[in-house]
């Protein structure tokens, strides 16, 4: 985003954080309208976060949980075996539990819908 301007150290760090609100501020949209089984409509915009951060496994199990929700079985299965792979080849490292726990719910036929926050 930023590569051709020249900031300090301290405004990189900055930056990067205001990044990383970003990035969570996003996942709590994205658990509500999952909650609110806004699921269909989320589909889209997730897969865009996801390919966005492609390393980011909160986006991806959001997804999973979106197009499994939405009906899209064969999708969730086909994006946890993108996920885990890209992992395994670019880190060296496996899906974290989360991943791993919603993968397991959606080939179980277990994974139930979230459930609305309550105040």
């Amino acid at each position: 985003m930023l590569a051709d301007i020249d900031i300090s150290a301290r405004q990189r760090s900055l930056v990067a954080g205001l990044e990383e609100e970003r990035l969570s501020a996003t996942e709590r949209r994205f658990d509500v309208g999952l909650r609110l089984s806004r699921h269909a409509e989320l589909v889209a915009e997730l897969t865009v976060a996801s390919t966005e951060h492609p390393l980011h496994e909160r986006f991806w199990c959001q997804r999973m949980v979106a197009l499994y929700h939405a009906g899209r079985q064969a999708e969730p299965l086909a994006a946890y075996r993108a996920i885990t792979g890209r992992l395994a080849d670019q880190l060296g490292i496996d899906p974290g539990a989360e991943l791993r726990t919603t993968h397991e719910a959606i080939l179980r036929q277990t994974l139930g819908s979230p459930v609305a926050a309550t105040a």
